[in-house]
């Protein structure tokens, strides 16, 4: 299974949410409508291997505060 991680600047604050792939509002790293993986209000990172890289490599480069997909729920 893979991992994405989406970083959004505008909603909630400045949060990174991770998703499993196959999650309809992840659509492996294409968003809910199949956008660019960057966009003005977040953007897409990944694929990840386990949730815990995807945490990992996010952190070394953002301060948001993280929370998990409540559709697929990756823990």
């Amino acid at each position: 299974m893979s991992y994405y991680v989406y970083e959004n600047w505008v909603a909630y604050g400045h949060c990174a949410t991770v998703h499993e792939a196959a999650c309809p509002r992840c659509n492996y790293g294409r968003g809910q409508r199949g956008k660019p993986s960057r966009t003005k209000n977040g953007s897409w990172y990944g694929p990840f291997s386990a949730v815990a890289e995807a945490r990992a490599a996010h952190l070394r480069y953002s301060d948001a505060d993280w929370r998990a997909c409540k559709v697929c729920q990756p823990y």
